[in-house]
């Protein structure tokens, strides 16, 4: 499973899940949320 989190310059916290590896989901799931 492909997990990304990162923090942008701007300090939002990004979070990044590759939804295929996942239980034959489709596509990406991408969550950003501000600090």
């Amino acid at each position: 499973m492909l997990r990304v989190r990162g923090t942008t310059a701007a300090g939002a916290s990004v979070y990044v899940r590759d939804g295929a590896m996942e239980g034959g989901g489709a596509g990406t799931a991408v969550e950003i949320r501000a600090s």
